[in-house]
C-alpha cells in the first residue's frame, strides 16, 4: 500500500508538488459572520495523493485559529482538476479559494487565469508585498497588481538510486560527455542511467526543461523575455537544438530503459527502487516517500549536468501558489486564508509535508536545506546556479505540450529536433 501510495504521489509531482502551526492572521474579517454562525469559504485542490496532504492541514489549521470562518476543501483529481476549475470559474460557481501554478505556462496558470479577469487581485497590504519574493514577481504580478501568492519551492532534479550507484562504482555525471559514457557502461552491464515515463507528455517535458535549464537558461538567463519580444525563436536558437540534440544523444547512447516509449509512473518508480534503472526525473521532494517505502535502499537527488560543469543549473521554481476567485462573496475571508497561508510558521510546516523547500529556506541561501536534499546544498547557497522551470512564463500550455510529444517523437523516431522546435513555435504564437 505504501508504495502505491508513493507512486500516485510521484505522479502528482510530475505533471506539474504534519501539523499547520496555528499562527492568526492580522486582516479584518469585514463578512464574517455576526451572530448569523461562521462564514463558510469554499477553497480548490487536487486530491491529496499521500494523507490528508497539506491543504487539508493548513485548512484546519486556520479554522482553529479562525472559529468565524470555516473551510470547504474541495478537491479534484490531478488529470480534471485544470479542466474542471476553469469551469467553475467562468460558469459562476467558483471556488472562493483556489491552487494554481504561477506565472503563464501551465494548464492551470494563474496569471492567464487573471487575464481573463477570473482572479482577484489581492491589493496592496504589507503581507500581500513580502509574500511574493522580489526575483519571482512577474509570476505573479501583472501591470504591479498581485493575483496570487507561493507556498513552497520545488526544485526539479533526478531522484537517484545511491545504491544502485554505488553498486556500479560511479557517481551522478558532471557534465554530459561523462553522463553519455556512464550510460553506455550501464547499458552493457543490463542497467538503464534513467526510466522514463514515455507515455505520459508531462515527464517527458520535465526531463527536457532540466536539460534546457543548464544549456539554453545557463547560456541566457532571459530567454524567455527575448522570445516573449520576438528577438529569438526556439527553431533558430543553437541552445534549444543542443537541449533536445541531448535527448536524442541519451537516447542513442542507451541512458533509458528498455521499453520507454510505452512506460508510464508504475513502471519508473518500480525501476528506479529495484535498481535496474539509477534515475528518474521528478520533483525534489518526492524523494522522502520513495526512500521511506524502500527500506534499506539509499536515495538521494542530483542535478542533469550541463556540458561543463560550470553551465549546470540546478531548475527551482515556486510551485504551489494560491488565489482568490475574483467571484468570491466573501472576499475578506479568502483574503485572511490567503494571508494565514504566507505566514512563515504555515510555509515551514507546509513544505514539511509537501516535501519541497519553504520560502524561508530560499529567502536564507539554501541553510535551511532539509537532509534528503542536501545534494542540492551546493546550489541551492548561490543563486547564480539556479533557474526557474523554463516553460512557466512561455504564452500558453500548449508550448509545454508540444516539448513533452515532441520528446515522444524523438524517443520513437518519429520525428526530429528541427520539427519539435518549429511545433514550439507554432504554439507559442498562439498566444
Amino acid at each position: 500500500m505504501r508504495r502505491s501510495t508513493t507512486r500516485s504521489r510521484i505522479l502528482a509531482g510530475f505533471i506539474a508538488g504534519a501539523v499547520v502551526a496555528t499562527t492568526a492572521a492580522c486582516s479584518s474579517g469585514g463578512d464574517t459572520a455576526a451572530g448569523d454562525g461562521p462564514v463558510t469559504i469554499k477553497f480548490a485542490t487536487e486530491t491529496p495523493t499521500d494523507g490528508e496532504g497539506p491543504y487539508r492541514a493548513l485548512a484546519k489549521a486556520f479554522e482553529a485559529a479562525n472559529p468565524d470562518i470555516k473551510v470547504e476543501v474541495v478537491e479534484t483529481p490531478l488529470d480534471s482538476y485544470a479542466n474542471v476549475l476553469r469551469t467553475q470559474l467562468r460558469g459562476g460557481n467558483a471556488p472562493d479559494v483556489f491552487y494554481g501554478a504561477p506565472g503563464t505556462g501551465n494548464s492551470n496558470a494563474l496569471l492567464t487565469l487573471a487575464d481573463a479577469g477570473l482572479v482577484e487581485d489581492l491589493g496592496d497590504a504589507d503581507w500581500v508585498t513580502k509574500a511574493v519574493p522580489a526575483s519571482s514577481k512577474n509570476l505573479f504580478e501583472v501591470d504591479g497588481k498581485t493575483y496570487a501568492v507561493p507556498l513552497d519551492v520545488s526544485p526539479s532534479t533526478e531522484i537517484v538510486n545511491q545504491t544502485a550507484y554505488a553498486a556500479a562504482g560511479i557517481k551522478p555525471a558532471t557534465t554530459t560527455a561523462e553522463l553519455l559514457g556512464q550510460c553506455a557502461t550501464l547499458k552493457a552491464a543490463g542497467k538503464s542511467m534513467f526510466a522514463v515515463a514515455g507515455s505520459v507528455p508531462g515527464n517527458l517535458s520535465l526531463m527536457a526543461m532540466q536539460f534546457a535549464s543548464s544549456t539554453v537558461y545557463s547560456a541566457q538567463p532571459d530567454w524567455n523575455e527575448q522570445r516573449k519580444e520576438g528577438k529569438v525563436t526556439f527553431a533558430a536558437s543553437a541552445e534549444w537544438k543542443q537541449a533536445l540534440g541531448d535527448v536524442v544523444a541519451m537516447k542513442e547512447a542507451g541512458c533509458f530503459q528498455e521499453g520507454v516509449a510505452g512506460a508510464g509512473f508504475a513502471e519508473i518508480t518500480q525501476a528506479l527502487t529495484s535498481g535496474s534503472s539509477l534515475g528518474i526525473f521528478a520533483p525534489a521532494g518526492a524523494v522522502s516517500e520513495i526512500a521511506a517505502s524502500t527500506p534499506g535502499t539509499e536515495f538521494g537527488v542530483a542535478v542533469p549536468p550541463g556540458k561543463t560543469a560550470e553551465d549546470t543549473r540546478l531548475t527551482v521554481t515556486l510551485s504551489n501558489a494560491i488565489a482568490v476567485s475574483a467571484q468570491s462573496k466573501h472576499l475578506d475571508a479568502a483574503k485572511k486564508f490567503v494571508e494565514f497561508a504566507t505566514q512563515p510558521a504555515q510555509q515551514d510546516a507546509f513544505a514539511k509535508v509537501s516535501g519541497n523547500l519553504s520560502l524561508t529556506s530560499l529567502a536564507n541561501e539554501g541553510s535551511q536545506v532539509p537532509a534528503q536534499l542536501s545534494g542540492l546544498s551546493t546550489q541551492l547557497a548561490d543563486q547564480s546556479k539556479q533557474v526557474p522551470l523554463g516553460y512557466i512564463t512561455w504564452s500558453n500550455g500548449g508550448v509545454t505540450d508540444a516539448v513533452g510529444k515532441g520528446v515522444q517523437g524523438l524517443l520513437t523516431d518519429q520525428t526530429s529536433v528541427d520539427d519539435v522546435l518549429k511545433a514550439m513555435d507554432a504554439a507559442y504564437d498562439q498566444g
